[in-house]
């Protein structure tokens, strides 16, 4: 995990689609952040399969999921380890990807 100190930032765009219109100033907590995707190997860990399409690569990013089975594992992951994990909503994730700025 990667701690992100909380800030601002303008998200959105002026001249964007419709649903990134209009632009505006986000505040955000400061929070913790996977560094990377959840991994093949994590969710065969956690969920004792595989849902993936390309196999075989325990360190590529789990991909081919709904978002119940997201649900579900974000959930047995949280019994596992005592913690309270989530996915990172919109603003956080892309403050996250623009290094807190």
């Amino acid at each position: 995990m990667v701690w992100v100190e909380g800030g601002s930032f303008e998200m959105g765009d002026a001249k964007g689609l419709s649903n990134e219109r209009p632009a505006h100033i986000v505040q955000l907590r400061s929070f913790s952040i996977a560094r990377y995707e959840v991994t093949q190997l994590l969710w065969m860990q956690v969920m004792g399969s595989n849902p993936s399409f390309f196999k075989n690569c325990d360190n590529c990013p789990v991909e081919e999921v709904t978002p119940a089975q997201i649900d579900s594992f974000i959930a047995r992951l949280n019994s596992l380890t005592g913690k309270k994990y989530r996915l990172p909503t919109e603003a956080e994730w892309e403050y996250a990807a623009l290094g807190g700025r």
